[in-house]
């Protein structure tokens, strides 16, 4: 082919080929063919530079996995120490585990019962 009539021939090879092989997604295709039509300087400067094609092609491969967004990023929970240095934050922080234990506070409705009860006895 002529390159006076097809300019960025070997380029768009390249981006074919890889597509071809299954190395790049058709959506990673499609932009990269995007990115050549609109006359990319990363793209120019590869087809520019004096590598060979399979650096080309991995060169064209960093450049189409660039704009993708990762579908998610798992992030380890980590779990944060205590801070025991301050003696108000102790505090709350026991407070806080106290009021999502179920048996303690059934102990303290029992207790405030038995008060009560004890309490009705002794009036008469």
């Amino acid at each position: 082919m002529d390159s006076s009539h097809y300019p960025h021939t070997d380029i768009a090879f390249g981006i074919s080929e890889l597509q071809r092989r299954n190395i790049i997604t058709l959506e990673e295709h499609t932009y990269l063919m995007q990115l050549l039509q609109d006359k990319n300087e990363d793209l120019i400067q590869i087809e520019a530079s004096s590598k060979t094609f399979e650096e080309k092609q991995h060169e064209l491969i960093k450049i189409a996995r660039l704009w993708q967004k990762p579908a998610s990023v798992q992030v380890p929970k980590s779990k944060q120490l205590e801070d025991n240095t301050s003696p108000l934050d102790t505090f709350l922080h026991e407070k806080k585990k106290r009021q999502h234990v179920e048996t303690e506070l059934k102990l303290s409705l029992a207790i405030s019962e038995m008060i009560s009860i004890v309490e009705t006895q002794e009036e008469p």
